[in-house]
C-alpha cells in the first residue's frame, strides 16, 4: 500500500472525472454498445485511489 497523500483539490479533479467517465460508460450501455476497456480500467483504478484516499464514490459509480 502507498503512503502517499494526495492533495484535496488533486482528489476533488479525480473524483469530477470518475463521475464524467461514469456517465460515458452509462450513455455507452443505453445505445447498446460495449463500454471500452480502457475506460472499465480507468474507472477501477479511479474508485480504488477514491476509495485509498477515503473519498466517497460518485453515486453512479456505486
Amino acid at each position: 500500500m502507498n503512503s502517499v497523500v494526495a492533495a484535496p483539490e488533486r482528489l476533488s479533479e479525480v473524483l469530477r472525472l470518475c463521475t464524467s467517465l461514469a456517465y460515458r460508460a452509462l450513455d455507452a450501455q443505453i445505445m447498446g454498445l460495449p463500454v471500452p476497456a480502457d475506460q472499465a480500467v480507468a474507472l477501477a483504478k479511479a474508485a480504488q485511489l477514491l476509495e485509498d484516499h477515503g473519498v466517497e464514490w460518485p453515486p453512479l459509480l456505486t
